[in-house]
């Protein structure tokens, strides 16, 4: 009953106060966020469909606003955010930071530098653990304002944007653009991030998705992103399978043509994580990285021992003295195959190391090959494709 009368009251108060018809919807669009929000049991808990008409009414208002031509755009950007943020927070729905439902905790107006004639916004929903952020991207080139991009959340987790990219465009006026969200989480360093990779024709049309997955992340950590007209490489610290290095570096690469987007090498920065990467990602990525002369008795191996979850121990990392240019891995698993093991089981991985960070499996065996001497320990070092270059995007 007192929900009921809350968000009575602020009705009311929207009338007697006669906001422009936007200003109203969002007013209301916040009320009944506020009223599904308190009926949440749980913090990571989200009241998904409120939640989406919040952002719709937000985004309208704020499209409502937009200069008309890129000429006006140039002359009033300065003065865009301020002007929206005033007229948010004398209607009381912006509050900066805030973790309750029903206001805009952030707002973000940007003009991409490879993207002149855009105009990028991020507006972000209160959570209590973090905030809902939509994302969206306009461009003046050809008049008017057109919405050429548009990410909404439609699920509780990955809903904070990390970062929003654009490549230079290519010969065709073409460019990429990517956008990378984090979970929505509490407290923690673990987390999750899921990538988007749109295409932006050389018109007015809106993006295209090209690809999109998602990772685990240790974000206390330092990430990066590289994007050209035609390439996508995000690099990021997460999950080893072994407890002990804990952190491994990610490389998640792809080369865009005509046909969309494919993965492409490197996978893996050192032949531990090579084997890592082998093991806990699909067949359809790791066929290709295989040795084609073993690759029936491979792709057996992989059905017995894939998982997205598996544990061991890597016991030695050694180079292979008498077979240039391939490494011998073992490991103690300790849990394949989504299931944990009554005790650990010793595998050997024979890989071929190749220029340029290129790894192929070539065996696997229960048995130790010859001609691998030695039991080198796994690496400590995490290497990286982006040298010196700054951290978080």
């Amino acid at each position: 009953m007192a929900l009921r009368l809350g968000a009575l009251g602020l009705i009311s108060a929207i009338v007697l106060l006669g906001q422009d018809p936007g200003m109203e919807r969002i007013s209301l669009a916040s009320a009944r966020l506020r009223d599904a929000g308190a009926r949440m049991s749980q913090d990571w808990e989200v009241p998904r469909k409120p939640l989406t008409d919040f952002h719709l009414a937000l985004r309208d208002w704020i499209e409502s606003r937009l200069p008309k031509t890129k000429a006006e755009l140039d002359a009033r950007f300065p003065l865009l955010y301020p002007s929206l943020i005033t007229d948010l927070a004398r209607a009381g729905l912006f509050r900066a930071h805030d973790t309750k439902y029903g206001v805009v905790s952030s707002l973000s107006l940007s003009r991409p530098p490879e993207y002149p004639g855009a105009l990028l916004v991020i507006a972000g929903a209160a959570l209590p653990c973090g905030t809902d952020q939509s994302v969206f991207l306009y461009d003046w080139n050809d008049g008017n304002p057109v919405r050429r991009l548009e990410s909404i959340p439609d699920a509780p987790e990955f809903g904070q944007p990390a970062a929003a990219r654009f490549s230079d465009p290519d010969g065709q006026g073409s460019r990429l653009a990517v956008l990378t969200r984090f979970a929505v989480t509490c407290v923690s360093c673990w987390n999750g991030i899921g990538y988007t990779l749109f295409r932006l024709g050389p018109g007015t049309a809106p993006a295209t998705i090209l690809q999109s997955g998602d990772r685990g992340i240790y974000y206390c950590h330092d990430w990066n992103i590289r994007l050209k007209p035609d390439d996508f490489l995000l690099e990021l610290p997460g999950r080893s399978i072994d407890v002990g290095i804990l952190i491994r570096t990610h490389v998640l690469h792809y080369r865009v043509g005509k046909d969309g987007a494919v993965r492409t090498d490197p996978v893996a920065l050192q032949p531990q994580d090579f084997v890592d990467e082998w093991l806990t990602r699909p067949w359809d990525e790791m066929a290709s990285r295989s040795s084609a002369s073993n690759l029936e008795q491979l792709e057996k191996w992989h059905g017995v021992l894939h998982s997205d979850i598996v544990l061991g121990e890597f016991q030695f990392v050694q180079p292979c003295t008498e077979k240039p240019g391939q490494w011998q891995i073992a490991v103690d698993l300790d849990w394949v195959a989504g299931k944990e093991l009554p005790e650990p089981l010793p595998v050997y991985f024979l890989i071929r190391r190749k220029e340029n960070y290129r790894f192929q499996m070539t065996g696997i065996s229960f048995d130790r090959e010859d001609g691998c001497p030695g039991e080198s320990s796994p690496s400590e070092e995490k290497p990286t494709l982006f040298g010196s270059e700054p951290g978080h995007p």
